[in-house]
This record gives C-alpha cells, structure tokens and sequence, in this order.
C-alpha cells in the first residue's frame, strides 16, 4: 500500500508554470518497502531470474506461445516489490496448512476457521522483514514491514517540461522504533 500527500497531475512530464503542476513539486508518498540487500532476496532474486530465463527458453521454443516482458519482472530485477510480498504470502499460508495438518486426526479435514487460527500463530523471516500477525485480526504487525518516505522532487526541465524523481528521505526498518533521516524532506 502506498498513501500519497497530494492530488496527483498524473503526469511525469509536467510544465512547472501551471499552478497544478507547481504543486507536485515536494509532495510524497509512505510505501511499504524490502530490503534488497538480504542473503534471502538476493537467493529469491537469483532462482526466480533461473525459472524466468527457462520459462521464457521454452516458450520462445514453441510455434503457439510467445511471452512479452512483464511488468513486475524486467530485464534481470523486479520493478515492483509486490512479488516478495506476494512470495511471503503464500509461505505463510503454506507453513499454516502444512502445521495444522500434521495436528489434525484427519489430515484431508482442514476447516477455514482452524486453518485462520494457525495462520495467526505461524511466525517466519520472510522476504519482507518478519513475518508476525496480530493475533486478535490477522493483520500483519505494522513495525515487521519495512517503509519508505518518498519525496517527489524536479529532476531536469526541458522545453518540454519538467520531470520529477522520487527520492527517499526516510526509512522505518522491520522491529524498529524510529524513521531515519536519508535526505531532507522538501515541502
């Protein structure tokens, strides 16, 4: 999720004479983040940049199924952090089945509702910072995740306008009890 702190133009590249466009300059946005910089991304990172270059061998293999280069996944990184997320959900709900099954007497008998109170309980390092749940909601407990203050600011201005560049100003890292200041905010 991501919360923005301004009306967006919905534009990159803007004329910064509009009023409209004069007040994108200095806004920002507070994301959930990852570190990619773990021993468990760069491994994610590398068997899933393996399973992409054989997938897209394959295909470019076959006379009926052509592949494009997806959104999340270009050239050799991810362009968005929603797969590790992504990844650590289906962890977790893999780790509460398996867990759960090995309680039961029946293990082809798996109930929504005991299968939701395991899930609470599994704890794990996921890719995103701890995985810990709120045990009352379910949700995940706020400080496990990593997050980002982004600050957009001009970057270089043509004839044909100007573009902005998200700049970091300040992260909130996984069990943490403050926000670091990486550069200033400008309003």
């Amino acid at each position: 999720h991501s919360w923005w702190f301004f009306e967006s133009t919905g534009l990159e590249n803007v004329n910064l004479s509009q009023n409209l466009t004069r007040a994108y300059d200095g806004v920002g946005s507070i994301s959930q983040s990852m570190d990619t910089t773990s021993s468990l991304y760069e491994e994610f990172h590398k068997q899933s940049s393996e399973l992409k270059q054989q997938l897209y061998a394959n295909a470019n293999k076959s006379e009926w199924l052509t592949l494009q280069e997806d959104q999340f996944f270009i050239g050799d990184q991810y362009s968005f952090q929603y797969p590790s997320f992504a990844y650590d959900a289906t962890i977790l709900l893999g780790l509460s089945a398996c867990r759960e099954i090995e309680d039961l007497r029946n293990p082809k008998l798996l109930t929504g509702r005991k299968y939701f109170e395991r899930i609470k309980k599994v704890n794990f390092e996921g890719l995103t910072g701890p995985m810990d749940l709120d045990d009352t909601t379910g949700t995940r407990v706020g400080n496990t995740v990593k997050y980002i203050i982004e600050n957009w600011l001009p970057n270089t201005t043509t004839s044909n306008g100007t573009t902005f560049q998200d700049t970091t100003a300040y992260v909130f890292l996984p069990n943490s009890t403050h926000w670091t200041n990486i550069s200033p905010f400008v309003f």
